[in-house]
């Protein structure tokens, strides 16, 4: 396959230098509705579509697939996230601070999940935790507020049922 691969790489360094020259040339044409996350890549994305012959709605709907399916990885990945949604899910919204949230969460949750190695056991681990994965969970349709001038307010708001 190696054989293969190198006999074949300067045809493929070459159709990839083609693609990256029809991007070039049609990238100031591409006028997008409304601004993705990573509006630039979007904006590549179509003029790469458009330049190889597809819509570049066809980029723009494979785009938000794989933002969707990135999001619910990085949700299922993290035993935070899964058991924050359940307590949000059983509680409602919640607001406080960091220390009263872990406390919560651990009085919430199995003492399994408490001795995971990657469960929180400090407090400032959580809010590290919750910035990382709080556009994931607002993508849910899970609220995550941080405001510093209040002893650092967390406020959650779960999201709509159905």
């Amino acid at each position: 396959m190696n054989a293969e691969f190198e006999a074949k790489r300067p045809q493929i360094l070459g159709a990839l230098l083609d693609i990256i020259c029809i991007g070039l040339a049609m990238i100031d044409d591409v006028e997008l509705a409304a601004s993705p996350r990573m509006a630039d890549f979007a904006r590549w994305g179509c003029a790469i579509a458009e330049g190889c012959g597809w819509k570049q709605q066809d980029f723009l709907d494979a785009y938000e697939r794989n933002r969707q399916r990135a999001n619910e990885a990085s949700i299922e990945s993290s035993i935070v996230a899964t058991e924050l949604m359940k307590f949000l899910a059983a509680h409602g919204a919640w607001e406080g601070r960091a220390t009263d949230l872990l406390e919560a969460l651990n009085d919430s949750t199995s003492e399994e999940i408490r001795k995971r190695k990657d469960w929180p056991k400090q407090p400032n681990v959580l809010s590290n935790v919750l910035r990382r994965i709080a556009p994931s969970l607002r993508e849910r349709g899970v609220g995550c507020a941080f405001d510093r001038s209040t002893q650092r307010t967390i406020t959650l708001t779960p999201a709509p049922a159905g």
